[in-house]
């Protein structure tokens, strides 16, 4: 075989293309570079953009909770200082209940006694007057001692009902009234209509009109009028029953007697 002889001149050319070729294969254009850089640094912009509006709605959601906040922590300052004035509102009226309280006490103890004592002077006021409507006179004393022995009842309505009774008693004195009620007369019980004029004169009627009669107060006991008598206790009778119009009743009085 005959032995190849290399060139060196004829070598050069062919390595200089292939690294010419290389190099063109290699290097980047200029425009597609700028085109590169710009889409990245626009894209890193948006990413940018996007965090920053992440950040200013985490701000503004922030900002809005905070105000909340202060919204409601005003709203508990309101409520707590509304709710302090109650507090010392109800304590000054425990004050005042607790005041009331212990002088209710100290009148209790002074005026259920006092009471008591007034209800025995009615009972024996009562006791010592004419003896008209005792049925209804003795059963109001009888309630009232009830109501007095009632730790229900306050002392309030105790007093209120004693000074009651004592007004429907002084009330009689200034009254005329006419009522039918019974009578132990001879010994039997007879019907018969009274006539009482104020606490001066206590009279009775019987229904046939046939007998009269008065208590007196001395003696205590019933005394039978005159006959002449009975036409006056009659007309008194209407008067007070307003049957006739009002005029002037004559009625018999006992005598006065020297007192001892």
């Amino acid at each position: 075989m005959s032995p190849v002889i290399l060139n060196p001149g004829h070598l050069a050319v062919p390595m200089l293309a292939v690294l010419i070729s290389g190099g063109s294969c290699l290097a980047e254009d200029p425009l597609d570079a700028a085109t590169r850089i710009r889409v990245e640094s626009q894209r890193e912009a948006a990413a940018s953009q996007n965090r920053i509006d992440a950040m200013s709605a985490e701000s503004a959601a922030m900002l809005e909770e905070y105000r909340g906040i202060l919204r409601e922590t005003d709203e508990l300052r309101t409520l707590n200082d509304d709710l302090e004035a109650r507090i010392a509102e109800r304590d000054r009226e425990i004050a005042t209940l607790d005041r009331e309280i212990r002088v209710a006490a100290v009148l209790r103890g002074e005026i259920e006694p006092l009471l008591a004592r007034q209800l025995n002077v009615l009972e024996r006021f009562v006791e010592l007057d004419l003896p008209f409507l005792p049925r209804e006179r003795g059963l109001r004393l009888d309630r009232l001692r009830e109501m007095l022995d009632d730790p229900s009842v306050t002392p309030a309505e105790k007093y209120r009902r004693v000074v009651e009774a004592w007004q429907v008693e002084i009330g009689y004195g200034r009254s005329v009234e006419a009522y039918t009620g019974k009578l132990t007369l001879g010994g039997q019980e007879r019907t018969v209509d009274f006539l009482r004029v104020g606490r001066i004169a206590l009279l009775y009627l019987t229904l046939d009109g046939r007998e009269s009669g008065m208590w007196d107060v001395a003696d205590k006991r019933w005394r039978e009028l005159p006959e002449r008598w009975n036409d006056r206790i009659a007309t008194g009778l209407r008067v007070a029953q307003r049957s006739l119009p009002p005029e002037l009743i004559i009625v018999p009085l006992p005598a006065p007697r020297e007192v001892p």
